[in-house]
């Protein structure tokens, strides 16, 4: 029998060329803007739009694991300007099917080298986890050369010890984990290439709550 987390968790694979890029469907991205056509809203901390990192096509079949409904795309959002203090939470409120994103609270941070305000838009492919990479609970068990720590649903592999889920600010209930967002050290851009990092290269962890249509990114270092 098939391990149900290998059955509910995808790794995610930025594919850095975009010609290979097939506008099909379903359609997965990372980078550039909302492709249900969101505004970035604007980060209190420097003043600049949040970042892009996953888009998530909801149509795809194989994301119904993660337990979202009344959007139709899932808009992750970072802002790789500011550095956040650690496990506290971005929240942000997709409304009108996602395709208004709004923050609902930011943590505290410090500000650290500036990026572009607009990151490149690459595609995006979903590969199931294997029986042993789904029964991975921590980043110690994994190998050294291991690719970066992007996955759709599935559990949180924790970089450190674990953090709670936090908790829905409308329903008071613990959050669902339904991605991680890893540091990238070389993202392309036309320029040449940028260090994307959380927390000096850690871990973005995000969750959902149906009740509010709320996302939750809490970051935790290395």
């Amino acid at each position: 029998m098939q391990d149900d987390r290998a059955a509910s968790g995808f790794r995610a694979h930025i594919v850095s060329r975009a010609r290979d890029w097939a506008r099909g469907a379903p359609l997965h991205a990372f980078g550039g803007r909302p492709l249900l056509e969101a505004e970035l809203p604007i980060s209190s901390r420097c003043g600049r739009p949040f970042h892009l990192t996953f888009d998530l096509d909801l149509s795809d079949p194989r994301l119904g694991v993660l337990g979202i409904t009344g959007i139709r795309r899932l808009a992750i959002l970072a802002c790789f300007h500011v550095e956040y203090r650690a496990g506290a939470p971005l929240l942000i409120r997709h409304a009108d099917e996602g395709r208004r994103l709004e923050v609902v609270r930011e943590p505290r941070g410090r500000l650290v080298e500036s990026l572009p305000l607009e990151l490149p838009q690459l595609p995006v492919e979903l590969e199931p986890l294997n029986e042993a990479e789904a029964a991975v609970d921590s980043l110690d068990e994994l190998p050294d050369d291991s690719p970066p720590l992007h996955r759709v649903g599935g559990h949180a592999v924790w970089a450190k010890s674990p953090l709670p889920a936090p908790r829905c600010p409308q329903s008071g209930k613990p959050m669902r984990f339904i991605a991680s967002v890893d540091s990238v050290r070389r993202f392309p851009l036309a320029s040449g290439e940028a260090s994307l990092l959380f927390a000096d290269g850690g871990i973005c962890y995000v969750f959902w709550s149906d009740d509010a249509s709320i996302s939750a990114a809490v970051v935790q270092p290395r």
